[in-house]
């Protein structure tokens, strides 16, 4: 049992967001997932100190964005449209 599993192994840190459907993506495919709460989600995927996985919160304009990457070099981008 890992001790801080990789998001690649099928653990999402929120309930609800998760897919084990075979075929969703192909190796290197983007999907992106709108949400509330992503100052959040970045506070407890920092807390947990993973060694290869320090995603940012970056401002794009309209809304904030947090990217990972699973063991497969697929990308799960996080959005959070912006108030205003």
């Amino acid at each position: 049992m890992f001790r801080n599993p990789p998001i690649g192994s099928g653990q999402l840190p929120s309930p609800g967001c998760h897919s084990e459907h075979a075929g969703d993506a192909t190796p290197g495919g983007n999907m992106c997932v709108y949400m509330k709460g992503i100052r959040e989600l970045h506070r407890e995927l920092t807390a947990k100190e993973y060694r290869y996985m320090k995603p940012g919160l970056e401002d794009a304009g309209t809304r904030l964005e947090l990217q990972v990457i699973d063991p497969f070099n697929n990308r799960i981008r996080f959005m959070e449209l912006k108030d205003g």
